[in-house]
């Protein structure tokens, strides 16, 4: 174990972070399987709230757009603080030496 963390792990963290990055964007923008599965009584995740925060007949556009704001902001420091690695891993292939 002492060989991968000091070895291998640092030689693949900039994938990880790649990885780590795309699929976080994935399940935090997931929509369909929390509507379906938690359904109105158990509760909504963030892209349902923003969902259920349309009325029928009106909108608080002010209120959507806040919680629209809000509902970025996990994903977007989640970017920035793994943005160095993220970047590494997509250029990493594309420099000769």
């Amino acid at each position: 174990m002492q060989v991968f963390w000091r070895i291998v792990f640092p030689l693949l963290r900039p994938a990880t972070a790649s990885v780590m990055i795309f699929l976080g964007v994935w399940i935090w923008n997931d929509f369909i399987d929390p509507f379906i599965i938690l359904g109105p009584s158990q509760g909504t995740t963030v892209t349902t709230g923003v969902y259920r925060a349309f009325g029928q007949y009106q909108v608080d556009l002010g209120g959507v757009f806040a919680i629209m704001f809000l509902a970025t902001l996990p994903v977007l420091l989640f970017y920035l603080l793994l943005q160095k690695q993220f970047v590494k891993g997509l250029t990493g292939g594309a420099t000769k030496g």
